[in-house]
């Protein structure tokens, strides 16, 4: 994923999202909930007043945190690609971090497409070091599309990259129907049974509201009973869980 492929409205109306409902609503928050959270959100500095929302932690496909991001929301800082990764270091130790994620979707052309030995090589230059400083490390976030990419990739990385610390195994999905979302994760659980699992993007592809509610509905409550899911994050965040108007419709009631 690429924040380039949100308009300025829906960008906004992210940011507007979690802030109302950490107004209007008095729950716990999920340590395992999450949001992609785009990065280049303006909004008015009271939007980050309030608390009761669900949500625990975000990240942006980007090193730095969300402007305005509301307290008490944990953001995890990620290495898209291969730009800017002698920096990476040095960024995550001086925020702080304690969780950081490595390559988005490299096993795709479209994203930042990186053959799995090179992964390696970047990730021992740019990453590995900071498993030193205490910093738990999330793999590569790779798709759920089949070999040679997808999970075939992921074990290709990890082959190439001896001695590597990955604390977590990161996923992508995207499709139709909670059960095959779920015999997805459960895949994936069962070629890397000794790793957590964190799916930082995943969403029902059909537009219909019934089916988005009901994928929704099974999906979380199927991922918050599993003890190797250890976070997840809704991806069609902005756009599923608003109305026409902007205002929180029931999905976002019910994610967030």
């Amino acid at each position: 994923m690429t924040t380039s492929s949100f308009n300025f409205k829906t960008l906004s109306n992210t940011l507007f999202l979690l802030s109302a409902l950490c107004a209007s609503f008095a729950q716990a928050a999920n340590p395992k909930r999450g949001m992609a959270f785009p990065l280049d959100l303006t909004q008015p500095g009271d939007a980050a007043k309030g608390a009761g929302t669900q949500i625990s932690w975000e990240y942006d496909w980007n090193v730095n945190a969300p402007p305005n991001l509301p307290a008490g929301i944990e953001h995890v800082p990620m290495q898209w690609g291969r730009d800017g990764i002698d920096g990476f270091q040095g960024a995550v130790k001086g925020m702080g971090a304690k969780v950081a994620l490595g390559f988005n979707e490299p096993d795709i052309p479209e994203q930042s497409n990186i053959p799995a030995a090179e992964a390696a090589t970047l990730w021992k230059q740019g990453i590995q070091p900071l498993a030193a400083a205490g910093v738990k490390l999330g793999s590569p976030a790779v798709s759920a599309r089949v070999a040679p990419a997808g999970t075939q990739w992921l074990k290709d990385f990890i082959a190439a990259c001896d001695g590597c610390t990955i604390d977590f195994i990161v996923v992508h999905w995207y499709g139709e129907g909670a059960d095959n979302f779920i015999s997805f994760v459960q895949d994936v659980h069962s070629q890397f049974p000794n790793k957590p699992i964190w799916i930082t993007e995943f969403a029902e592809s059909r537009a219909d509201t019934g089916l988005v509610q009901a994928f929704l509905d099974q999906a979380i409550n199927w991922l918050d009973g599993q003890d190797f899911v250890e976070r997840y994050s809704w991806f069609a965040f902005s756009v599923n869980l608003l109305d026409a108007n902007g205002n929180v419709n029931d999905l976002g009631k019910a994610y967030v």
